[in-house]
């Protein structure tokens, strides 16, 4: 893979979106890739952005773990997060069976659909079957590969399976470390990752650790009253952006 030269303003504008999108995921445990990627795609090519993306969710889940990580929830999701890596290895095949467009709206649809019921819905403790949490995770994999949006199979399962908002976000940062882990080895595998990239994830790493910083203080005086209401907001966006995608393509 050939360097494209760092850019000075596409860095700041990275910036600027890198704060805001990581102060959504802090107070969520999600929604970082879908608010930082339609930005940092206006000035970086695809695959600088989808790696930068990645890289900055990698590193600031390993550098703030211990303020999420729970062996016994690690163990618990062991079979969801092994499947979402074969879904992601099958996305590639099913993208040659299934038109993107088509499956970006069968996905929004179904998203939309899932957020408008978990308002209505009442959380709690729920034993989920290891078969059904493998099923979520391999679904989550396919989406991954398809469309680079893994998370609404685990967000919709997150917010309905646990009561409250400390344990389903836990969770997500949880998932979404090792969706990152896997990402990465596949960007590498392919060639994505140069000395560009590199220089792009330092220099909007400060941007993302401020606004986690801030999104986890936000999280600790105002989750346990508006987690809900921003989580279902946000897979509502998802939903719209994946139908709004199939539309324009």
């Amino acid at each position: 893979m050939q360097d494209m030269p760092f850019d000075v303003v596409s860095a700041v504008f990275m910036m600027a979106a890198v704060f805001l999108s990581s102060i959504l995921r802090a107070f969520t445990g999600f929604g970082f890739a879908l608010a930082a990627i339609p930005v940092l795609a206006l000035f970086l090519p695809p695959s600088t952005t989808v790696v930068v993306v990645a890289s900055l969710t990698l590193l600031v889940s390993l550098q703030t773990v211990k303020e999420f990580w729970d062996p016994v929830e690690v163990k618990r999701s062991a079979g969801m997060i092994g499947a979402s890596i074969l879904g992601t290895a099958a996305g590639a095949v099913f993208l040659g069976m299934l038109s993107v467009s088509l499956f970006q709206l069968i996905v929004g649809v179904t998203v939309i659909a899932a957020s408008l019921m978990l308002n209505f819905a009442h959380p709690k403790e729920r034993e989920v079957g290891s078969g059904l949490k493998a099923m979520i995770g391999f679904l989550s994999g396919i989406m991954n590969g398809l469309l680079a949006i893994p998370g609404p199979p685990v967000i919709i399962y997150a917010l309905s399976a646990y009561a409250t908002p400390a344990r389903s976000r836990g969770f997500l940062m949880i998932f979404f470390l090792f969706s990152a882990a896997f990402a990465l080895t596949g960007f590498g595998v392919q060639g994505f990752i140069g000395i560009t990239e590199l220089m792009y994830i330092a220099a909007a790493y400060p941007a993302m650790y401020a606004g986690n910083r801030f999104g986890n203080k936000w999280f600790q005086t105002h989750g346990s009253a508006t987690y809900r209401r921003i989580a279902n907001a946000t897979l509502l966006l998802i939903g719209i952006s994946a139908v709004a995608k199939a539309m324009a393509g």
